[in-house]
């Protein structure tokens, strides 16, 4: 289990817009659960969009008029015999507030009111927002198709509270090949790894500016250095580099429910098979690549099992280690750990 409160600490690491004003207070405040705390967010962040109007967007619309508004769809017109009655289909775009972003965040204010999980002095804040969207179309959480949500420069403040929404959503429904389901009941091991994974990297971006910090692909170091589009993406969550001696430090962001292998056959508990490969053939490819040295670490997530991963290794002269980060401590601690990775992995 981890506190509420390192939970939103987090998530101003891996959002920007939460170390600004309006929300510093909340590192104060009390949570008894996740969904709460992301009510208090998107409250507070539409309640700053209040000061400066709903981002409004072009709607295209159809309808039969009997004035010519943009373009008259000919076609449509005669085969409904309106034309007939000198009126005619039009196609225009109309400039309105019922953007598609604005009916995610409607579509998650109701999803938020109808939870358990959030205070009942936190649903009477949601409430008030509510006259707020009522030019916006009211649209099913599960309805939400999100590779509409495009960003640019005009629509960039909706991205924290968006990427609420859709931590919201990663936990409420599942997808299957006949479509989307709600979960019976919410599942955030998704959500937090997502969070975690994004608060590591820009931690490290944070207070380490003197090394490059980022998540790049890994290359395969091919004999005859051509890529094949058969050979599956490295993608990596942390990738550390010292500008001056070019020594590597791959971090691979692990969070499960257990962090541990049960043992096979009468066999002793192990680390996960696959997550030590991964990380094992990742520093061995990036390597190839490197006039520095390359080491790896698993950097699992803690869990309440009795034995968690802890322990460094050495693989044809590279150091692979698999560590454990207590996400249940006080923030401090936490940094304090983080900080330990970076002054001893080499």
């Amino acid at each position: 289990m981890i506190k509420i409160k390192n939970i939103f600490y987090m998530l101003s690491y891996a959002m920007t817009p939460l170390k600004e004003s309006g929300y510093h207070k909340t590192s104060i405040e009390d949570f008894s659960h996740i969904e709460d705390l992301f009510a208090m967010i998107l409250e507070k962040g539409i309640s700053n969009l209040k000061r400066t109007g709903l981002l409004c967007d072009y709607e295209n619309k159809k309808e039969d008029l009997n004035v010519i508004r943009g373009k008259i769809n000919i076609s449509q017109s005669i085969a409904t015999g309106i034309y007939s009655k000198q009126r005619v289909i039009c196609e225009y775009d109309e400039w309105t507030e019922n953007s598609y972003f604005n009916k995610i965040l409607k579509a998650f204010l109701f999803h938020l009111l109808r939870s358990v999980d959030v205070q009942k002095e936190r649903k009477e804040k949601l409430r008030k927002l509510i006259p707020f969207f009522s030019n916006v179309d009211l649209l099913s959480i599960y309805e939400i198709q999100w590779n509409k949500v495009k960003y640019n420069r005009n629509n960039a403040t909706y991205k924290m509270l968006l990427d609420i929404c859709k931590f919201l959503y990663d936990a409420s429904v599942y997808t299957t090949e006949k479509g989307i389901h709600k979960r019976q009941k919410y599942d955030y091991e998704k959500t937090l790894h997502s969070i975690y994974e994004k608060f590591l990297l820009e931690y490290f971006k944070h207070h380490y500016p003197q090394y490059i910090v980022h998540a790049p692909y890994i290359r395969w170091s091919l004999d005859d250095g051509y890529e094949s589009d058969f050979l599956p993406a490295m993608k990596s969550d942390i990738i550390i580099s010292d500008k001056e001696t070019k020594d590597t430090l791959i971090i691979d962001a692990k969070f499960y429910t257990k962090s541990m292998s049960n043992g096979k056959y009468g066999e002793s508990i192990k680390l996960h098979s696959h997550n030590l490969y991964q990380i094992y053939t990742y520093v061995k490819n990036e390597q190839f690549h490197s006039s520095g040295k390359v080491s790896g670490i698993l950097l699992y997530a803690k869990t309440d099992e009795d034995i968690t991963p802890n322990g460094t290794y050495s693989f044809d002269n590279s150091k692979i280690m698999a560590k454990s980060l207590d996400l249940n401590q006080d923030f401090e601690d936490i940094k304090l750990f983080l900080n330990s990775i970076i002054e001893n992995w080499r």
